[in-house]
């Protein structure tokens, strides 16, 4: 694989989005399906209200957020569900939680990797604001450099 190949199509946004809707799917699943420790998963109460809210955050910052804080965000939560998925396939109860291995351990690790390779890969385009038309990554032409 030649590492300066360019990808265009997966961008932040679109991971934070794509990891937000998971989250939020898993976290509206949990409150109809009743997993015991034999399911796929294992969602709490608490699990299933963290859930959702980082979901509805995500989303949040895929669609308002300026590209050069999604940037970080992404980097950030990509090493956090990366860990969290690894170290889920070998120690289910962490004392304050449980992941159920290996599902739910992987679909973290999944989207770890998912918002890692959406941070640090090299793209050929720089991301546009929702619904503004500013681009983010253009020296001068973001809202952030032009109105300070």
């Amino acid at each position: 694989m030649n590492i300066s190949m360019h990808y265009d199509s997966l961008t932040p946004r679109r991971a934070l989005i794509v990891a937000g809707l998971v989250f939020l799917a898993l976290g509206v699943v949990g409150l109809f399906v009743d997993w015991d420790s034999s399911g796929p998963f294992r969602l709490s109460t608490g699990k299933i209200i963290a859930l959702l809210m980082i979901g509805a955050a995500f989303e949040w910052v895929a669609e308002v957020l300026t590209s050069e804080t999604k940037r970080p965000f992404t980097k950030f939560f990509a090493v956090v569900l990366t860990v969290a998925g690894i170290v889920g396939l070998f120690v289910q109860d962490w004392g304050v939680t449980t992941i159920a291995a290996p599902w739910e351990a992987l679909t973290y690790l999944a989207l770890g990797v998912l918002l890692g390779l959406s941070a640090w890969l090299p793209r050929r385009f720089h991301d546009y604001e929702w619904a503004t038309g500013w681009s983010s990554g253009l020296e001068g032409s973001s809202r952030v450099t032009t109105y300070r």
